[in-house]
């Protein structure tokens, strides 16, 4: 994720929740691991080391994340599917 001139400020995840006609349906907050932690609980990419890009969640990767939510997700594969996704949170007002 760019720093875009040392505005970003710290990144965020969530797990974004999808229902079959690929709508977002809802946003879960975790409190992300380690980053060393969360790249064992979901291998990056070779040209995403630091989990920028969207991944698809497998159950074993959801139920490890569980332990990092406030409320789990208890998971329906069948109806849903499941993301990790990360956001930059940013100043724009510094210089």
């Amino acid at each position: 994720m760019s720093d875009l001139n040392g505005k970003l400020i710290r990144v965020e995840w969530t797990i974004n929740v999808y229902d079959k006609n690929d709508e977002l349906i809802k946003e879960v907050d975790i409190d992300v691991p380690p980053m060393e932690r969360l790249r064992q609980i979901i291998p990056p990419n070779d040209d995403d080391p630091d989990l920028v890009d969207g991944y698809k969640l497998n159950v074993a990767q959801l139920q490890e994340l569980n332990l990092y939510l406030k409320e789990p997700i208890y998971p329906q594969f069948n109806l849903y599917s499941y993301y990790l996704v990360s956001g930059g949170i940013y100043d724009w007002n510094k210089d």
